[in-house]
């Protein structure tokens, strides 16, 4: 029997081959399956399109040196994957449609999924399934979502580190100051979803038609950020819920690293100095504790005699207030 409505998968991979054919694998085992799959490479030179053709994900390998993004589609037979979870399969057709994007300059996790999106919604998929290359889906992670549908047209679910540790974000922004504020004791009763407004880009679900009201993600913001508001604007055209019950496996944890310069770069400049502003309400009160933030991170900074990253961390900020983009580049 088909499935009524239909499911396309975002994927945006960098330079993750083994990663990204784990993810691939996921999705193929779905109890509920997927119909296609939108697979954005954002230009890897670590063999990614190699280990796709050998793992039966390409058909053939994109040209060199492309001047625009460059679209492979194959059916993908899935039938090797059909007999693990037979019963909970609703869809016995053997085929899944796969649209490989080789990028033709890194754009970034932002620019990746605005290629994805955009591309998914034009197709014509019912809804959309947003993930990096470093989480795996759980078996039946989309048929628990879609238990949740009848809830919600926009659904966050929970994640898990390979350890079982739940994985936390900032589930909810403040829109006097444009702060966010950690997920930690959210399931504090026994209820199994709570009202967000801020979404992540490893797992996000909503229905394709919300872009005609909230648009595409903002490529221009290169990672960091971009699924914070773009959770928040699906969160003011629909109930956007968060979910205890746990869709992805997150495979690298970075709960304890030190954020590389590029990373630092665009945190206060996507952010603080972006994001934050143009969420906050009350904008004398947004650009006091902004600059508390700041001034805080130069000192202890300079403290540390990490002279480079107190002017990484001012000229984010300058550059996310000015609105001043494309400088990522020096850092990657």
């Amino acid at each position: 029997m088909k499935n009524k409505e239909t499911v396309c998968a975002i994927v945006v991979t960098y330079n993750r081959k083994k990663l990204l054919i784990e993810c691939l694998d996921g999705l193929m085992k779905q109890t509920r399956q997927l119909e296609a799959i939108y697979l954005i490479d954002n230009c890897s030179n670590d063999g990614t399109a190699e280990l796709l053709l050998e793992n039966g994900y390409l058909d053939k390998l994109p040209p060199a040196n492309i001047l625009e993004p460059f679209e492979i589609i194959i059916d993908y037979d899935n039938s090797q994957f059909l007999g693990a979870f037979d019963d909970g399969i609703e869809n016995k057709e053997a085929k899944i449609k796969i649209y490989y994007v080789r990028m033709n300059e890194n754009t970034g996790g932002a620019g990746g999924f605005y290629e994805g999106v955009k591309r998914g919604y034009e197709k014509g998929y019912d809804w959309l399934w947003l993930m990096d290359d470093d989480v795996e889906p759980i078996y039946n992670g989309l048929e628990r979502l879609f238990t949740y549908t009848n809830i919600s047209e926009s659904i966050q679910p929970s994640r898990i580190y390979e350890n079982g540790d739940r994985a936390f974000w900032s589930s909810y922004i403040e829109e006097d100051t444009g702060y966010t504020t950690s997920n930690k004791d959210l399931f504090i009763n026994d209820k199994n979803w709570e009202c967000v407004n801020v979404g992540c880009f490893e797992g996000l679900f909503f229905k394709a038609k919300l872009t005609e009201k909230v648009g595409y993600p903002e490529k221009k913001l290169f990672f960091v950020a971009d699924d914070t508001l773009y959770g928040y604007r699906l969160s003011k055209v629909s109930n956007l819920i968060y979910i205890k019950d746990v869709a992805l496996t997150k495979k690298i944890d970075k709960r304890n690293n030190e954020f590389s310069n590029l990373a630092l770069y665009l945190e206060f400049r996507n952010r603080l100095g972006y994001v934050s502003r143009t969420i906050a309400k009350r904008k004398k009160l947004y650009y006091i504790r902004s600059m508390v933030s700041v001034l805080k991170y130069i000192t202890i900074s300079l403290y540390k005699l990490e002279f480079k990253k107190s002017i990484i961390c001012i000229k984010g900020y300058f550059h996310g207030v000015k609105e001043i983009w494309g400088k990522e580049k020096e850092y990657l």
